[in-house]
Order: structure tokens, then C-alpha cells, then sequence
């Protein structure tokens, strides 16, 4: 099963991120979400990412590939990992244990109203604690191989950590 996860550099942790869509779905190749294009908030508390449907969301029936196939439903979600990268900073840490893990809030769908939503990034700051988070969306999706894509954009605050 494919899985998010949290390596820090300097001390070589690395960490599973747990608070993701579906993590409660056992091994299987049908359902679940298939997860790709992570990016740091801009405090590093939380971490977006996109979340492809593969039968956890009740739109696939298993997992397809997505090399030639834009139009596979995905959305974009943010964990917060504060408590996991804290754990992973320690020279002293088993690789992040699961409770620390699991001491991070649950996860938030940001685009609960679109088919298709990828390639989050965070602008530069545009006030003290606010950014932009900009990625490429089409609300009520395609069913055709390719299709074009808008660019949507969310207010992003810092200090609570919520589009």
C-alpha cells in the first residue's frame, strides 16, 4: 500500500505519516488513496499533498494508473506533522514511533468540491502569517484522457494552520 512519509535529513528519521485519508483500510489493491506531490506548508506544521481515489472514496472501483489518465478523482489534503517532525529531530528517535505519530490532528479535505485537484504550492508570504496556496483544479472533472485544468487558489494563514 502506498503511504505518506516524513524523513528529516539531518538525523536520518524517518517517520510514517498516519493522519492521512483511508490509512484505516487494510492491504488491498482495491480502495484506499494512492498518494503523490507533497509540499510543506510554509510553517512545516502540516504537510499538503494530493490524494488519488482508488476506491476509498467510492468514485474507483480499485487502483488504475494515472501515466495516461488525468481524469482519476483527487483531491487535496492537509495533515498536520508538527509532532512528527518534532520526534524525527531527535538524534535519539527509533525512526518515529506511531504513537508520536498519531499525537497529529486528523486530516482536512481542502477541496471537498472538486473531481480534480493537484500540484499544490505555497506562495511567498503576502502579510505577516498569510499565504496563497495555488493548484491546478477542474470542479467537475473530465471523462476523457486529457482535459484542461484552472488555476484555483486558497488563502493559506499560518497561524491556524487552515485554508
Amino acid at each position: 500500500r502506498l503511504a505518506l512519509f516524513c524523513v528529516n535529513v539531518n538525523t536520518g528519521n524517518v517517520g510514517h505519516i498516519q493522519n492521512v485519508p483511508g490509512d484505516a483500510i487494510e492491504d488491498s489493491s482495491e480502495g484506499g488513496y494512492s498518494f503523490g506531490q507533497p509540499v510543506f506548508s510554509p510553517d512545516g506544521n502540516s504537510v499538503v499533498y494530493v490524494g488519488w481515489d482508488a476506491g476509498g472514496g467510492g468514485s474507483m472501483p480499485r487502483r488504475l494508473g494515472s501515466i495516461y489518465c488525468y481524469q482519476r478523482p483527487a483531491k487535496l489534503y492537509s495533515s498536520r506533522v508538527a509532532t512528527l517532525r518534532e520526534s524525527l529531530s531527535s538524534s535519539k528517535n527509533d525512526g518515529g514511533s506511531d504513537d508520536s505519530a498519531r499525537d497529529d490532528e486528523g486530516w482536512t479535505c481542502l477541496t471537498p468540491n472538486d473531481r480534480l485537484a493537484r500540484s499544490p504550492r505555497f506562495s511567498p508570504a503576502l502579510a505577516a502569517g498569510r499565504f496563497k496556496m495555488v493548484f491546478l483544479c477542474n470542479t467537475p472533472g473530465f471523462d476523457t484522457h486529457g482535459g484542461c485544468m484552472e488555476l484555483h487558489s486558497i488563502d493559506w494563514d499560518a497561524d491556524k494552520e487552515t485554508a
